[in-house]
């Protein structure tokens, strides 16, 4: 019995440790406003989360811009860092998924920028109205 009552008390000590005020919401996170999108030009869109805080991009291009600026990492870079898109330089870029659809139509292109200034490209190429039917 003795032993039970030991386990008992132990186990809840750690599950009191560990659900400490820090593991729900505070008060400063309550304050914290919903991303809204600013439209930086025709075809850009951007939202700062705030400050130390991800910034998202999306981007709606031409087939031909999209394979000028997004053609490999480098390029990539060169583009978002030259356009000032971002509060910080970009120090990685990687491609998580791109999908082509093949013909000449728009691309979509959503770009997150991680507080480890690494951008994370997902990109899509619409299909077009003949393609659909």
């Amino acid at each position: 019995m003795k032993r039970l009552l030991s386990f008992t008390v132990f186990l809840l000590v750690i599950l009191f440790t560990f659900v400490g005020p820090g593991t729900f919401a505070t008060e400063e996170q309550d304050n914290i406003k919903m991303p809204e999108w600013q439209k930086i030009s025709d075809g850009v869109w951007k939202t700062d989360l705030g400050p130390g805080l991800p910034e998202v991009l999306f981007l709606k291009m031409t087939n031909a811009n999209y394979h000028k600026y997004f053609a490999n990492k480098k390029s990539a870079m060169k583009y978002l860092d030259d356009q000032k898109f971002f509060k910080a330089k970009l120090i990685n870029l990687k491609f998580a998924d791109v999908v082509p659809a093949h013909n000449e139509e728009d691309w979509y292109v959503f770009v997150p920028h991680t507080l480890h200034s690494t951008a994370v490209v997902v990109a899509w190429q619409m299909t077009s109205s003949k393609e659909k039917k």
